[in-house]
């Protein structure tokens, strides 16, 4: 069955929800930043459930220069994307196709709602091996220019103001933009978290894995 356009959207995160976080996550900000600042001392700091665009300005901050670097860092971030799919692939967590194709069977649409820009999700999706026509790109919604994640979060909540959307993701942060905007959000502990990290966070669901299980849970939460 396909999904109708009112139909409900699944907003999927994809670092350690869809696919396994790739250790080096912070290197890429670094790489991107030495592009536009060379010789730069680069500060250290957590990428967990940040949109590109809140890394970006926190490395700045935090290497004392000006803001209005950031989007050429931002660009030099996306001009590297490629890096996915090459030496850099993540890699796609169990379940993960199965669970999509089951969801879209059931007339669900599956998003995006991610702190990377669509250039760095298209390609950590295709690296991963994970078709890209798996996901609705035109209910998805990205970090490139977001400062927060709930800024992400409220502006799915205003494009989809009359369908049932559900945010699932594996941060606590991600349940915090789903407070924000309203949505009801989806724990899922593949990443770094555990339930015991989602204990002061509003969810209808907490997951340890996207097994055989997840399709029918998920699709009875929206």
């Amino acid at each position: 069955m396909t999904p109708e356009s009112h139909a409900p959207i699944v907003l999927w995160d994809i670092d350690g929800t869809l696919l396994a976080a790739e250790g080096g996550g912070l290197s890429h900000y670094h790489r991107a930043l030495l592009e536009v600042m060379p010789d730069i001392a680069l500060p250290g700091l957590s990428t967990h459930g940040k949109t590109d665009w809140q890394v970006i300005l926190e490395l700045i901050d935090a290497a004392g220069l000006e803001r209005a670097l950031a989007p050429a860092v931002s660009a030099a971030l996306d001009r590297n994307a490629d890096v996915f799919l090459g030496s850099a692939r993540a890699t796609l967590l169990p379940g993960v196709p199965e669970v999509l194709r089951r969801l879209h069977q059931r007339g669900l649409r599956n998003g995006l709602l991610t702190g990377n820009s669509e250039l760095r999700s298209r390609n950590k999706l295709t690296g991963a091996g994970l078709d890209p026509g798996r996901i609705d790109w035109d209910c998805s919604f990205f970090g490139s220019r977001s400062l927060t994640r709930p800024d992400l979060a409220r502006a799915a909540r205003q494009a989809w103001p009359d369908t049932k959307l559900l945010i699932v993701g594996d941060t606590p942060l991600d349940g915090s933009a789903a407070a924000a905007a309203g949505i009801p959000f989806a724990a899922i502990c593949t990443g770094v978290y555990r339930r015991v990290d989602f204990a002061g966070i509003e969810t209808v669901a907490i997951l340890d894995a996207l097994d055989e299980h997840a399709a029918d849970v998920i699709a009875g939460l929206v």
